[in-house]
Formats: structure tokens, sequence, C-alpha cells
């Protein structure tokens, strides 16, 4: 994908045409895989709302998580994880109380491969339905849960003619380029005093969570929202404050991530937009603190450069991504890429092939693990499963 400049994106929150720049984004292209290569993360003038300019149309994020979701958790089996386990019991502690009844019908958006609701049903509630762009999800909720999923995007929502009582929205608005538009198909969804929960994470929080350097600016995260812009975007789209909560959760033995949740009732109108004081301030600081944590791991990869020593990458998601366009990693004498993640193997990264971890097996070079959520895990594949006796390079000290 070739750097390419789109029109000026309004405020998703308000429509303001006036922004102030925070951070200029980059990432290396990986075939023709990613949705975009590049953003700029502005604040608006007018409500406070952080977001991505300078990014491509839905339909081109829409592809993406149809035939490339990293969501399927194929080197699991289709199983999340049990990080993820414990925040879909928690999610349902912190809804349950809002299902108007134990016979609701309860739509997810976005399910991945059906834990939550399968934990849902678990508690009592029989009627859920779910739906997920990437049909690898869907088949896997089924054959896992025996879920009743449906493959789909937000853009295709407003073709669903079934009413619910309550729908879940969990990491999916954070991803929507247009996301007025969207909840507006999803409150046709609704029944009258219907609720919905929505999940994002926490951009008045970023700066104090444990995680790679601008990690949390991630490929797909091109909406950043605090409990204040969140309940904007809701209040134009007619819906009303019930609760919020506010959490820093562990996604991994060395990460952890900040969760927002807020769940909102149907309203008759439109309600006041609040400006958002939080956002930019908090932003500044993770930046500044991203900043110094990366430090190091440049000098880490600048060395690795400088030796031409030939090497192995395992990683190819937003870390090395980032460390392409930003760091001497694109000077290193690199073999090839590795990835769990099949639907990348055959694909190129940097003009460099990227496959599958058996074909490490024959390679003597040693291996930089390019990934700090998921270090350790790669560590432990490579030494138990793989039984490989290469050379391991880490990037952080935990």
């Amino acid at each position: 994908m070739s750097a390419q400049s789109f029109a000026k994106r309004p405020c998703p929150v308000c429509n303001s045409d006036e922004s102030q720049l925070l951070h200029s984004h980059r990432f290396a292209a990986i075939s023709d895989a990613l949705p975009l290569d590049h953003y700029d993360l502005v604040i608006c003038s007018e409500c406070g709302c952080a977001y991505a300019d300078d990014i491509p149309p839905q339909a081109r994020f829409d592809r993406y998580y149809r035939e490339l979701s990293k969501y399927e958790y194929q080197h699991r089996g289709g199983l999340a994880s049990s990080f993820d386990a414990d925040r879909f019991r928690a999610d349902v502690d912190l809804m349950t109380p809002s299902i108007p009844a134990p016979s609701s019908r309860i739509l997810e958006i976005g399910c991945a491969t059906g834990g939550l609701l399968a934990e849902l049903r678990g508690r009592g509630f029989p009627n859920v339905v779910g739906m997920d762009p990437s049909a690898g999800c869907v088949q896997s909720a089924r054959e896992l849960y025996g879920l009743d999923v449906f493959e789909g995007t937000l853009s295709d929502i407003a073709e669903h003619r079934q009413q619910y009582d309550f729908v879940i929205l969990i990491g999916v608005i954070e991803h929507l380029r247009d996301p007025g538009p969207a909840l507006a198909d999803v409150r046709q969804l609704l029944s009258p005093g219907g609720r919905l929960f929505a999940g994002v994470p926490d951009a008045s929080r970023l700066n104090e969570v444990r995680n790679a350097p601008f990690q949390l600016f991630s490929v797909e995260h091109i909406n950043y929202f605090s409990p204040r812009s969140l309940q904007n975007l809701l209040a134009t789209q007619h819906f009303e404050l019930l609760r919020v909560s506010q959490v820093i959760v562990n996604t991994s033995a060395t990460t952890t991530d900040p969760l927002l949740s807020e769940i909102f009732e149907l309203t008759d109108g439109p309600l006041p937009i609040v400006r958002d004081e939080q956002t930019e301030p908090a932003l500044r600081q993770y930046i500044d603190k991203a900043r110094a944590i990366e430090l190091h791991t440049h000098e880490v990869i600048a060395n690795l450069a400088e030796s031409h020593r030939p090497i192995i990458v395992w990683g190819t998601g937003a870390h090395t991504l980032r460390l392409l366009a930003s760091s001497r990693l694109g000077e290193a004498d690199v073999r090839f890429y590795v990835d769990s993640n099949p639907h990348y193997h055959g694909k190129d990264l940097n003009g460099v092939p990227v496959r599958a971890p058996s074909d490490i097996a024959g390679h003597p070079e040693p291996i930089l693990i390019s990934s700090w959520v998921y270090q350790d895990e790669i560590d432990r594949q490579l030494r138990d499963e793989l039984k490989l006796p290469n050379e391991r390079i880490v990037l952080y000290d935990f």
C-alpha cells in the first residue's frame, strides 16, 4: 500500500472540521493487508474528542475485518485466552442488572468467537445472537458454543430486520470511521426501551497502562474515547447514560489495558454535548511516556542493524509495522518474518516474506521476538512446542 492522502475527516462526535494535531503515526505495509499505513491523531477543537484523520473509507476497514481478522484465535483453536475469559465474566457481571429480563433478545455485534455470548447464556439469558465480519469467527462460535451467529459488518446492519432488547458493542466503536450513522442503524434494531452496552479502550487512562510504546495507537483504532466523549457520541444518537465503569485489566501476564464500559437507554431525541476536557492531557502524557520507553527498543534494533547478523523476526502486527516505520528495523538483515495468523502467510513485509512458525525449522538464525503482549508466549512456543534451539532476542525486560 502506497502512502495516500484522504479527505479531511470531520469529528465523529460533533462533525466539526476544526482540529489540532497531537501525533502523526506511521506503519510499514504488509502486502495489501492493512486498511491504512498512516494517520494523524487529532483533537476536535469544538468538543475535545480524539480521532484519527487522513484515513480511508469504511469499506477498506470492513474488508480487513472480514478477510484478515486476528480475532479468530486460530493458534488456540478458536478459544479466547484466560484473560479474555476473565473479562467476559466481568462484563456480564456489569451488564446483567441492566438487561430488561431473562427472556430479553440480546445481540452482540462483533462477537469474535462467541465467548461473551456463551457466558451470558450460561448466566440464564438463552436468547443470544451474534454477528461478526469474519467467517472464521462465525464458524468457531457455532462449533465451540453452538451459538446463533451470522456474518456481517455494521455497514450491513441496516438490512437486518430483527429487533432486540439489548445490544452489545465491545471493541467496535473505536474501529468505525463514521460511528454516528452506524449507531443510528443500531438504534433501529432496539425495541422500545431497549438498551445498549458500549465498551471501548479508555483514552483518559492510556497513560496508566503497561504495554509496548504506542501500542494503543493501533492500526485499527481510529477513535479515542473518554467517558465524556463516548457519552457525547451516544447522546447525538438518542441514548441516555445509565451506568459507567472504568477499569484497568490484565490482557496478558505483562500487559494491562484501560477499559471503559457505558450502558445506555434509548430516549426520544438527541441530548446536549458537553466538552471533553480529559482526553487531550491524557494522550499527551501517554505520548511522552511511550517515547521514553521506545528509546531502549530502538537501541536494540540499531545494534542489530549495525551488526549485519541475519535474523528471523516473529511478529507482523502493529508492533512490528510501527518499528519498521520508526526505527532501523528495515535496515536489519531479516531473512523472513513469522506470524501465527495464517491470513498473513505468503504475503510480504518490507519486501520480505511472511511464513508460518513451522517454517523456522532448519533455519539457525537468531529470532527477534517483536511483541510485548506475546513475548513470553512466543518464547514458550519456540522452546516447548517447536523445540527450536535458535537464540532468542527480546525487546522488553519484564
